[in-house]
């Protein structure tokens, strides 16, 4: 599954869809209807993660993740507990 990540510079989440695998919406996270246009300090990335991620939610994403490193290197991290979430823990892509 892929999901395409809008993110500031710091890597905090600003929103995220499903890339689609197919023309038609799926439950959950819905499908871009248009481009994403980042402001000044965002950036867009596609990050790919396996099916075991299909059970989160997008607030949990959003609360819970970070966007660390940048292009094809770019993946999920746990935020700190001092940023609000859990303990650090990286998830890479597959």
């Amino acid at each position: 599954m892929k999901l395409i990540v809008l993110y500031r510079e710091d890597g905090s989440i600003v929103a995220l869809s499903r890339e689609p695998e197919s023309a038609q919406d799926e439950p959950g996270i819905s499908v871009p209807r248009s481009g994403v246009e980042p402001a000044k300090g965002q950036r867009v990335v596609t990050i790919e993660v396996d099916d075991r991620w299909k059970e989160r939610s997008p607030v949990e994403i959003l609360e819970r993740f970070v966007v660390n490193g940048k292009g094809e290197q770019a993946h999920f991290k746990e935020r700190r507990p001092e940023e609000g979430g859990s303990k650090k823990k990286e998830v890479r892509k597959p």
